[in-house]
């Protein structure tokens, strides 16, 4: 895939990101996609990382996530696309909706796009403190 559809694909994809839309987020997502966000003991409070494998998989994580979750805030800091591959650095601001503790994370999502245009990768790496700090602010 060229590089400047991949960059269009995923300007489109981000800019769902931003306006909160998360049907169209997940619309482009390939029926195999693997997804990864790092999950251990120290971050279990954030209740939709791990390895999801295949569209409904990460569909259902996200559902947790608008459970939990609400974006008020989606800014992209850095975008670099080559071929089918991207890094997007982005900065959100969030609020948990069980404590309405608000706060801001930096994150790195590395993607792949299948050959279809659909993200068929995605990794999704943040420092999960000031999300866990948001979870447990009522403890």
């Amino acid at each position: 895939m060229k590089t400047e559809k991949t960059r269009q694909i995923l300007q489109n994809w981000c800019d769902s990101w931003a306006k909160d839309d998360i049907d169209a987020v997940m619309n482009n997502l390939s029926e195999n996609i693997v997804f990864y966000a790092p999950q251990n003991e120290y971050n279990k409070a954030i209740p939709y990382l791990g390895v999801k494998v295949g569209r409904q998989a990460v569909i259902e994580t996200f559902k947790i996530r608008a459970k939990t979750t609400q974006l008020l805030n989606y800014e992209i800091l850095e975008f670099i696309v080559e071929e089918n591959k991207a890094c997007i650095i982005s900065r959100t601001k969030e609020i948990c909706k069980s404590t309405q503790a608000i706060f801001e994370l930096e994150d790195a999502q590395f993607i792949i796009l299948d050959e279809e245009g659909k993200i068929s990768r995605w990794s999704f790496y943040f420092d999960p403190n000031p999300e866990i700090a948001a979870f447990k602010a009522n403890n």
